[in-house]
């Protein structure tokens, strides 16, 4: 018996756990429920690196972290999570490979993170995935800023096609936007190499090979598509736009991008050996959990790994923009097809506009065509005509003699009476017997 309510309880907690999961898809743009977060880039850069940073889209990964009591006890929903999360840090990055808007890139990457933090968080590894949830605010608030600074000198553009050789034109955008590119790549020593650190080793402490497996591949893309954002926009060859860029210089926006390119620098350093600062500040939110592992103790081979990603995302793309560009026009005309799909984010947003815009408003369509003048408008227009009838026919009577409004009072009365006596006193006698 206790068995069979057990049971009961585990599979309650699994769907409480996956509705969860629901809402924290849609506000963490997760798959398939992403598709509003790249739209999303036509507001002000600092409000996208106020959005992405910190804020909003991070708010799913919060919600399961702090509702971990269920997911502890819900083994179903807790893998959902987490094979969700893997595969949109794995997606979003394969998308991110064949973007040209600056923002959009960006916007990718922060699809891709916010998988790690739920993967992370999916698995049980709370205390990672909350470490990536502080240092992406840092590196990513400042590649947001950054690429503020080099759309604002261009005048509004963003497509990277159109820059190039920017290095020397803007030295502080390029060099804070290399630091956030370092970090958000997984470099040591800054913050995002301890973070995505935390979170491959605990895949691997909890056994989860094919999750740490596509983790890893996820950081390798990650370096890869971030390093041609700096090459396309800072090197490969001379300036490609259309209009010569100014170099104005605003502390008010120079200010904030320092301090956080600070923290992108250290903000890794809460886990340093020995000092694992972030498990200890993190106990009282996890504590029920047991002793949190200590984030600060170094696993060479996942370190290796985490290295040798983003090493190799760094040098195939310098290889394919700086060194051997031909190689990568012909992988362009070979893989054609493949970089279509990506370029499109595998179509999923054509795929939601004929499955729910097109229906929707065509049904919106027929609606406004037939339903509402023949429906809608005739109940109203035999409203306003009834109105209009009666007001007529109360006009002829209304004619100003006495005698007749009387003789109208006395009929009333007799109609009152009649009521009265015929239907109200003899409904009550028939009721008394």
């Amino acid at each position: 018996m206790f068995g069979n309510v057990t049971s009961a309880s585990t599979n309650a907690l699994d769907w409480i756990g996956i509705w969860l999961l629901v809402g924290a898809v849609a506000k963490s743009a997760q798959l398939p429920l992403h598709t509003w977060l790249p739209d999303a880039m036509e507001g002000p850069t600092p409000v996208s690196a106020l959005i992405h940073a910190a804020t909003m889209v991070t708010a799913g990964v919060y919600l399961i972290a702090r509702a971990h009591p269920i997911y502890d006890h819900a083994p179903a929903a807790a893998m959902t999570v987490a094979v969700i999360g893997c595969a949109s840090a794995f997606v979003a990055a394969t998308i991110g490979m064949a973007q040209y808007d600056i923002k959009r890139v960006l916007a990718y990457s922060t699809m891709s993170q916010i998988g790690y933090m739920v993967l992370a968080v999916g698995v049980g590894a709370y205390a990672a995935g909350t470490f990536h949830f502080v240092t992406h605010a840092f590196f990513k608030a400042l590649l947001f800023m950054a690429a503020g600074i080099i759309i604002h000198n261009l005048g509004g553009e963003q497509d990277i096609r159109k820059m190039g050789g920017l290095a020397k034109r803007m030295p502080f955008a390029f060099w804070t936007f290399l630091i956030g590119t370092l970090a958000i790549s997984g470099v040591f020593p800054l913050a995002g190499f301890f973070s995505k650190d935390a979170i491959l080793d605990e895949l691997q402490l909890l056994g989860h090979p094919w999750l740490w497996a596509f983790g890893s591949v996820a950081a390798l893309l990650t370096a890869y598509y971030m390093f041609r954002l700096v090459f396309m926009t800072f090197f490969t060859g001379a300036y490609r736009g259309d209009h010569e860029p100014h170099t104005d210089r605003s502390p008010t926006m120079e200010v904030p991008v320092v301090i956080l390119a600070v923290l992108a620098t250290i903000g890794g350093w809460l886990v340093l050996p020995g000092h694992d600062e972030m498990s200890r500040l993190l106990q009282g939110a996890f504590g029920d959990r047991g002793i949190l592992p200590a984030m600060g103790e170094i696993n060479w081979f996942v370190t290796g790994v985490t290295t040798f990603a983003a090493a190799a995302g760094l040098l195939i793309a310098w290889w394919l923009y700086e060194r051997a560009p031909q190689v990568r026009l012909r992988l362009a005309t070979t893989f054609a097809p493949v970089q279509r799909v990506l370029f499109n984010a595998y179509y999923i947003d054509t795929i939601y506009h004929w499955l729910f815009e097109v229906p929707t408003l065509t049904a919106a369509s027929d609606v406004a065509k037939y339903v509402d003048p023949e429906g809608v408008g005739a109940l109203v227009a035999g409203v306003a005509r009834t109105t209009t009838g009666l007001g007529d026919a109360m006009r002829g009577w209304e004619t100003g003699y006495l005698r007749r409004y009387g003789l109208g009072m006395v009929v009333g009365m007799v109609l009152v009476l009649a009521y009265y006596i015929f239907v109200v006193h003899a409904g009550a006698a028939v009721g008394m017997r």
